[in-house]
């Protein structure tokens, strides 16, 4: 599922040059990444009205060079990438990631509060976690 998440008020005037909307989409690695740009894809003429920044954990190798290969197919300038850490490493003990998951909020907080987007997206991968 796609989660579409309004952060400010639909009266907001503050879009970015051309009407625009602020686009946070969050990738994840493994298919969540894939199945994300198959989303953004199905937007069409749609995806013209956003301006998109990817929120990519720091040890996610792959994600971004998708991003790169799918703005260069829609001939998109190169994308916004911001990094942080990841909340949750596979076969991490949960107790653990109580305090990377704490860490990593702190970080994608930051970011969140300076991007001010008007939209959210995310399929689900533990990157979302602390957006959401």
């Amino acid at each position: 599922l796609v989660l579409l998440l309004r952060l400010r008020a639909a009266s907001s005037n503050q879009r970015v040059a051309g009407g625009r909307a602020r686009c946070l989409v969050v990738l994840g690695s493994g298919g969540h990444t894939t199945e994300m740009l198959y989303d953004l894809r199905s937007l069409g003429k749609l995806l013209e009205r956003l301006e998109l920044t990817y929120l990519i954990a720091d040890t996610d190798r792959g994600s971004l060079a998708q991003a790169e290969a799918f703005h260069e197919e829609i001939g998109a300038p190169s994308p916004r990438v911001l990094r942080v850490p990841r909340a949750r490493e596979v076969g991490q003990s949960y107790i653990s990631s109580i305090f990377t998951t704490l860490r990593a909020a702190w970080f994608t907080f930051q970011h969140v509060w300076q991007l001010k987007p008007d939209i959210v997206l995310t399929n689900g991968p533990g990157t979302c976690v602390p957006v959401v």
